[in-house]
This record gives structure tokens, C-alpha cells and sequence, in this order.
């Protein structure tokens, strides 16, 4: 291969890259344009911080009124990996509890579930916390006393602390959480935690089309909603 056709075809790829990323810069501001629309005919609030010197760049949106907030996270500064880390998490901090840790996650068999459970224990809370982080999130320090919860009709993996069983048992079984998998992306049920922090639904994914944004806080709010004095 000649030297001229060598840097004709460079120059061929490095031109059609920058289109890429031109375009996927258009595609990211006419989304972002289109999610500010959505809250706003909601009434709710929207902010963005752009995340520069490596910081994480944060999406959030809140309805101060009902008290939820939902962050969006693009993570350029890398775990290590590799990858850029992503995160939607919805947030009611007044429909927590005073003491204890409820989750549910995806769905595993109770023999997995069981397995899961003893694994915990015999870990001890550095590394069980650990473990559950990588399926679950960052749980704090109550991950290591989590136990299955046996809950027939469960749409996932219930567990909680011993204090905390019944936290979730109404969202557990709630129609709502069966119908959510296709409304949002990866149509994965996403991990829903109650603790003192108040009641959390989190994704792996960082949400930017206004559909699923709208789509993750009504779920917050049908599920807030379903809890005793909520």
C-alpha cells in the first residue's frame, strides 16, 4: 500500500470519527432539550451539572412539592476498568425507615437465594458488603445481616435485615413492579432499597430519554405510594 493512499484512508477515518461524534453530540443535546421540556410541563425541577475536572456530570431533576429527587450520573472518572460508570437513582428520603436495610433485586431461585444468604454470613461485612455492592449497589454496612425474605407472588428477590422484613412486602407484590421491566432500558426490574436514607430505586443506566425518565419517577411515586403512611 503507497504512503499517499495510507494517509488518504486516515484522513477518510478520522473525518468520518469526528462526524460520529458530532453526531452523538447533536443526538445528546436534542434529548437533553427534550427531557427539560418533559419536567417542566410536570412542574418539576431541573438541574445539570456538567461535571468538569472529572467530576461526575449529574442530571437532576426533583419535585420539591411531592419530596423525590432523581440523580443522573455519567462518571468520567473511571473505577479503573476501563469503563465509564453510569447510574439513575430515584430518591424519597420521607418514606424511610428508622432502623434496618429491605431490598429487591433480581429474581434467583431460593436455592440461590439461600446460598446468597449464607455466603453473607460466613463473609462478615467487609466482604459480604462486597459481594452485594456488586449485585445490588453500595448497601453500607447492613448488606452482611441481610436474610432472604419468603414472600410468595414476589416480582424479585426480597431481602432485608431482621428489623426491616415487612419494609417492602407492599411494593414486593405490587403490580406495578411487574409492568416496569419494558418501560425501562435493558427491561431489567431495577434494585429498589428502604432504609433510613428513605426509599431508593436505582438502575445501572444513566436515563436520558424523557419516557423512561417519566416512566422511573412514576414508579417512584405509584410504589411510594403503596406503603403504610406514605
Amino acid at each position: 500500500m503507497s504512503q499517499t493512499l495510507t494517509i488518504i484512508i486516515l484522513l477518510v477515518a478520522s473525518i468520518a470519527g469526528s462526524g460520529l461524534i458530532v453526531y452523538a453530540l447533536m443526538i445528546g443535546t436534542k434529548r437533553q432539550g427534550a427531557l427539560r421540556d418533559a419536567v417542566a410541563a410536570r412542574g418539576w425541577r431541573y438541574d445539570l451539572d456538567e461535571g468538569t475536572a472529572g467530576r461526575a456530570r449529574v442530571t437532576t431533576i426533583s419535585d420539591p412539592q411531592a419530596g423525590w429527587q432523581m440523580e443522573i450520573k455519567v462518571n468520567a472518572a473511571t473505577t479503573g476498568s476501563g469503563r465509564i460508570v453510569r447510574s439513575t437513582t430515584w430518591r424519597a428520603a420521607n418514606a424511610g425507615i428508622s432502623q434496618g436495610l429491605a431490598i429487591i433485586g433480581p429474581s434467583m431461585s431460593a436455592e440461590k437465594a439461600e446460598r446468597a444468604e449464607t455466603m453473607l454470613g460466613k463473609l462478615g461485612g467487609g466482604m459480604g458488603g462486597f459481594v452485594m455492592g456488586r449485585l445490588f449497589g453500595d448497601l453500607g454496612p447492613e448488606a452482611a445481616r441481610l436474610e432472604a425474605v419468603d414472600l410468595p407472588g414476589a416480582h424479585g428477590l426480597l431481602m432485608a435485615t431482621p428489623e426491616a422484613q415487612a419494609a417492602l412486602v407492599p411494593i414486593a407484590t405490587h403490580p406495578a413492579l411487574a409492568n416496569c421491566a419494558g418501560l425501562l432500558p435493558g427491561g431489567t426490574l431495577p434494585v429498589i432499597r428502604r432504609s433510613d436514607r428513605g426509599l431508593e430505586i436505582s438502575l445501572r443506566a444513566a436515563l436520558s430519554r424523557p419516557e423512561e425518565v417519566l416512566a422511573l419517577a412514576d414508579l417512584g411515586e405509584t410504589l411510594r405510594q403503596a406503603l403504610p403512611d406514605s
